[in-house]
């Protein structure tokens, strides 16, 4: 278990010792309170990494959840600075 730290917050990762490393969860603190739980599961091997293909996150009460389940994925693959910019709605353009 890896834990990391920032002012209020608090992660705990539980990663595997493997070549390459496995995360296997994630777990965001506020406190001491559990705000969310992030499991990665389906993990294949892309570009020297372990990538998942589906991730859960559930708050901590479990009332809520969502599973995002990837079916084809490029890793480092360029992005057109353009789809990063707000238009309309008074949002500033360049």
């Amino acid at each position: 278990m890896v834990e990391y730290r920032r002012d209020d917050a608090l992660w705990k990762v539980q990663v595997v010792p493997s070549s390459p490393f496995e995360i296997r969860s994630c777990e965001r603190f506020r406190g001491n309170e559990l705000v969310y739980r992030a499991r990665f599961e389906d993990l294949e091997a892309a570009g020297g990494h372990l990538v998942p293909k589906r991730v859960i996150v559930e708050s901590a009460d479990r009332k809520a959840s969502i599973t995002v389940e990837y079916q084809d994925r490029e890793l480092n693959a360029p992005v057109d600075d353009s789809l990063f910019v707000l238009t309309g709605g008074g949002a500033e353009t360049r």
